[in-house]
């Protein structure tokens, strides 16, 4: 209701046709998927994936794109459409390729939620995302390939330990290398 009054706003202005409008959702609701009623205990998709929907000029209507589109790619999304340059000090990337339709290698996604531990003193869950896979490191790590079993119900961690190497390897490097938990925002 609210976006549909902004439109109207934009279109009574006449700017609407020269308008990038972007929406989409902080986080996703577990609604019972995998025993999770809200979000931020546990890291599926369930609560991770998110609309990302980008409507304006030059945009065709009702594609969707494979790549992974993070948090962090909305702002050079921005800058790229304003024709601006991202700064160096600006993380993510450019989605206009997926946005308009060309292919983009995949950018994995860092997901944590450090809510489980600060709120019950369970252990905090981290999680690496790429387009075809999703490994979750906890206690006991889980390895989904999203492309066959997008619902995550099926965990193949026993079955590929070496997926599951490789990606724990990738989430530790990153996790080396980012700013300190105090400095990101915990689930």
């Amino acid at each position: 209701q609210q976006l549909g009054r902004l439109l109207r706003a934009l279109e009574e202005r006449g700017v609407l046709a020269r308008t990038l409008v972007v929406a989409m959702s902080d986080h996703g609701e577990g609604l019972g998927e995998h025993g999770e009623g809200t979000h931020g205990l546990f890291v599926y998709d369930s609560t991770l994936k998110v609309p990302f929907i980008v409507a304006g000029p030059g945009i065709g209507g009702g594609r969707v794109a494979r790549t992974v589109a993070r948090g962090i790619d909305v702002l050079p999304s921005l800058l790229d459409y304003a024709g601006l340059k991202s700064r160096p000090e600006i993380e993510g990337r450019s989605l206009r390729p997926a946005i308009e339709g060309r292919e983009m290698s995949d950018a994995p996604a860092y997901v944590e939620t450090l809510y489980p531990q600060r709120e019950f003193g369970w252990a905090p869950l981290f999680a690496w995302r790429t387009a075809q896979h999703k490994m979750i490191e906890a206690p006991r790590p889980e390895l989904y390939d999203l492309e066959k079993d997008p619902g995550e119900t099926s965990d193949l961690a026993a079955v590929h330990p070496e997926v599951v190497r490789r990606l724990t390897a990738a989430v530790l490097e990153w996790y080396r290398s980012a700013p300190s938990a105090e400095g990101r925002a915990g689930g």
